[in-house]
């Protein structure tokens, strides 16, 4: 009798590697060569025990857990609520409240409404050089949410515009899962939410590792959206590293938090890309500089932490898009460490200082057409304190992007 059985929603795939199950519910896809064929039988009615070899019984063990994981088989159980059970696999984990306290919905209940902003989080550090950023949305929920504090419906008076924030045009879709460890399964399971938010929605994703800013890079120019990304980072996050050839790496190594825009521009040639706040001083190794300088220039423009701590702000101002659509990417270590002493991978001590960062903020959110944003790499500190007071600042980062967007 068999426990499992192949998805009705499976498409196979003639690839190059051989044949791939691709299921359209999970969005994920898993090799199915004539090894797996052999022994399905024995993988649909768990038939391990019937196996000699310890060896053989793991194997099985593991292919079945792989093909259970991404959806191309489905328990028996399950088979009268098939696609509510794939939903679930990717399914993001609700919070108990959202972000500055506004509500909570399942992706699938939101409507297509023009500047809503869908927020979701990514706790993920997988691709990072040291632990701690995957609790930032956590931490970023909680003292969002404690702006207010009055209780009652969420709204908040903004001074400045002489207006009030109700949150009306905010939802939080809880955090992003992956049952397994690696980079590539988050990006799959970011890419895969991102697909079911309504087109005229505004995905804001809070993290995290910021190596999943490509997920969400690729996944709006693969639905058709052109726009420029504007990266407020102390890196570059280019890889420098390694063999050159023709002034750009000979490969790229896997994608990471330290070479993930590297893999934007791979993937995406066209897209235009600025880099606010870089180190003006970047490591590289065994490359000539002029083949350094050739391949920054060829992914992106550059307005160093330098520049911007020694020119007045209105002449920063001036090099910033205008009128443009842009997918903004802040990574918290863009800000000087003064300011931010949360556990992010490698602080900005030369970082942009907090009064010039709010303003070019908010310049690229006013003057500007937001398509989508994230807010990445805010982690836990040995210091509560520490952590407390940067949510606190990159909180009211937030809600001034958000007002922006919503009311310009």
């Amino acid at each position: 009798m068999s426990l499992y059985k192949f998805s009705s929603f499976n498409r196979t795939i003639e690839g190059e590697e051989g044949v791939i199950l691709h299921n359209t519910i999970t969005r994920r896809s898993v090799g199915y060569g004539s090894d797996v064929e052999k022994v399905k039988d024995q993988i649909l009615q768990q038939q391990v025990r019937t196996l000699e070899s310890d060896v053989d019984k793991l194997l099985l063990q593991i292919i079945a857990a792989e093909l259970l994981d991404r959806g191309a088989i489905v328990p028996v159980e399950h088979v009268n609520r098939e696609e509510e059970y794939l939903n679930s696999l990717s399914a993001p984990i609700l919070p108990e409240y959202g972000f500055f306290g506004c509500k909570v919905a399942k992706v699938q209940s939101i409507k297509d409404e023009s500047n809503l902003i869908a927020c979701f989080g990514v706790p993920c550090d997988v691709g990072a050089s040291k632990p701690g950023s995957r609790y930032g949305p956590r931490l970023l929920r909680g003292r969002s949410k404690d702006m207010n504090f009055r209780g009652g419906r969420p709204i908040l008076l903004d001074l400045f515009n002489k207006n009030t924030v109700s949150f009306d045009k905010l939802v939080d879709l809880g955090d992003v899962t992956s049952t397994r460890g690696n980079v590539q399964q988050w990006i799959a399971n970011v890419r895969a939410l991102l697909a079911k938010i309504p087109t005229a929605c505004i995905p804001c994703m809070i993290g995290g590792d910021h190596s999943l800013t490509y997920a969400a890079v690729t996944h709006l120019w693969d639905t058709g959206k052109r726009f420029s990304l504007v990266q407020l980072d102390h890196h570059l996050d280019i890889q420098l590293w390694g063999k050159f050839k023709d002034n750009k790496p000979e490969y790229l190594d896997d994608l990471s938090h330290g070479n993930f825009v590297s893999w934007v521009k791979y993937q995406i040639p066209d897209i235009d890309i600025l880099n606010i706040g870089a180190s003006r001083y970047q490591s590289f190794s065994d490359i000539s500089s002029d083949q350094v300088n050739q391949y920054i220039n060829t992914v992106c423009k550059v307005i160093s932490d330098f520049e911007v701590q020694n020119c007045e702000i209105t002449s920063i101002i001036e090099k910033l898009p205008q009128d443009q659509d842009i997918y903004l990417s802040i990574d918290i270590d863009a800000i000087n460490s003064i300011f931010i002493r949360s556990n992010t991978g490698f602080p900005g001590h030369t970082g942009i200082c907090l009064d010039k960062f709010v303003s070019i903020v908010h310049f690229l959110t006013t003057k500007n057409n937001v398509i989508g944003l994230d807010l990445m790499e805010h982690g836990v500190s040995n210091n509560h304190e520490n952590h407390y007071s940067s949510s606190t600042i990159l909180a009211n980062i937030l809600i001034n992007i958000i007002c922006n967007i919503n009311f310009h």
